[in-house]
């Protein structure tokens, strides 16, 4: 589907809030409410699900780019605990950049698809 306008195709766009607006530019540009890693994770989650609601760390990553790897880790553990994912068993890991390819990443999955 093309969006209608420059400005819909950038409102779509994980690292994008509603407006448009780069999560780098916030808020010395925009100072709408919806930015945030919290937004940008939470959004990428539901973007990177599948139809049955699973989620691989291997498909969120290349959509948080913009958070930075320690702040990660704390996002999962906040999204658990609100209950937005839960848990759903492990798969082995392709993070390359962050040198974790010998390991096992968790594996989710969304509490309401």
């Amino acid at each position: 589907m093309i969006p209608a306008s420059l400005s819909d195709f950038l409102a779509d766009r994980p690292d994008r809030c509603g407006l448009g607006f780069h999560v780098e530019q916030h808020p010395a540009i925009c100072n709408c409410s919806e930015m945030g890693e919290w937004a940008v994770f939470t959004r990428a989650l539901r973007r990177a699900a599948d139809d049955h609601g699973r989620i691989s760390q291997t498909d969120v990553r290349p959509l948080i780019q913009a958070i930075p790897h320690k702040h990660r880790g704390q996002l999962y553990r906040r999204a658990v605990a609100e209950g937005l994912i839960r848990p759903d068993g492990y798969e082995q890991s392709t993070d390359l950049k962050g040198r974790d390819t010998d390991k096992s990443q968790r594996r989710y999955r969304l509490a309401s698809p």
